[in-house]
């Protein structure tokens, strides 16, 4: 059963459609507001008009990879936590 309040707002940057969306329906049963991002480029878009408790975030990503896009958002004085996520498929 789903609660009204939350506990926070979580972005989940990868471009695996399936790994964002388990990611996404475990946090969300336990409360958590997410939304999703399938790229650096449309990550970059939705930070520049949303605020995070936090961002999981892939490493491998086509055109900008997320430790490229981790460095330029640490550069501009980014303050949100990341967590680094690499997932496989077994």
């Amino acid at each position: 059963m789903k609660q009204d309040a939350t506990f926070g707002k979580i972005l989940i940057i990868d471009d695996e459609r399936e790994n964002t969306e388990i990611i996404k329906d475990i946090l969300e049963d336990v409360s958590y507001t997410t939304m999703l991002a399938r790229s650096a480029i449309e990550a970059k878009e939705i930070v520049a008009s949303n605020a995070f408790d936090l961002i999981l975030m892939d490493v491998w990503m086509p055109v900008q990879d997320g430790i490229s896009l981790l460095s330029e958002w640490h550069s501009e004085g980014f303050s949100t936590p990341v967590v680094m996520l690499s997932l496989i498929h077994i």
